[in-house]
């Protein structure tokens, strides 16, 4: 039964899949949150030059997870995932990269922060459907101890994106939304200046 069902999953994707031309976006939902700490500012601009502290915090949700590893920007982790009664593991490697001041933001007293995560390294499965994830990120300074945060996030499909695939993929990266904002809150709260 188990190889009929695998058998049957493969040719769905396969004949679903199509080759995708390279920097074709999903866009996710917009994430509105508020984060409060004494200088709260000064915080998040250091979490995010220096996410080492930040991507420790940092737990995905949505698979089993096992050998976590951090060191500085990069991170590394196995990911166990079941759907129906097959359950793969994939290899996840990625390159967390901040850039500040950039543009984007609604309004122009927004700071904007753009999030990379490039998953080279990472096994086919996972960079054949999703090469990278990005966030815009808008933050309005409500106070020194407030500030507003707006995330769009942005997946940029692989060369060999199968749209069966590609959903299980996307849902599982749309799903480290809030495990994220927890890191980031966490070590803002964390931090001593």
């Amino acid at each position: 039964m188990t190889k009929i069902l695998l058998t049957f999953f493969l040719l769905l994707s396969f004949s679903f899949g199509h080759s995708a031309v390279a920097e074709e976006i999903i866009t996710l939902p917009i994430v509105n949150f508020n984060l409060t700490s004494s200088n709260v500012l000064i915080n998040l601009e250091n979490t995010f030059a220096n996410p080492e502290r930040m991507l420790k915090r940092y737990y995905p949700t949505g698979a089993k997870i096992e050998k976590m590893s951090v060191d500085h920007n990069q991170f590394q982790f196995y990911a166990t995932k079941r759907v129906m009664l097959i359950s793969k593991t994939v290899f996840v490697h990625g390159n967390f990269d901040m850039q500040s001041n950039v543009p984007g933001c609604r309004s122009k007293s927004e700071k904007g922060f753009l999030a990379i995560m490039d998953f080279t390294g990472s096994d086919d499965l996972l960079i054949d459907n999703i090469e990278k994830f990005e966030a815009l990120i808008c933050v309005q300074e409500k106070s020194s101890t407030s500030l507003d945060i707006s995330v769009t996030g942005r997946l940029y499909k692989g060369n060999n994106f199968m749209p069966l695939i590609a959903s299980i993929v996307t849902d599982l990266i749309s799903a480290q939304t809030d495990p994220l904002i927890k890191a980031i809150s966490e070590e803002v709260k964390s931090a001593v200046h």
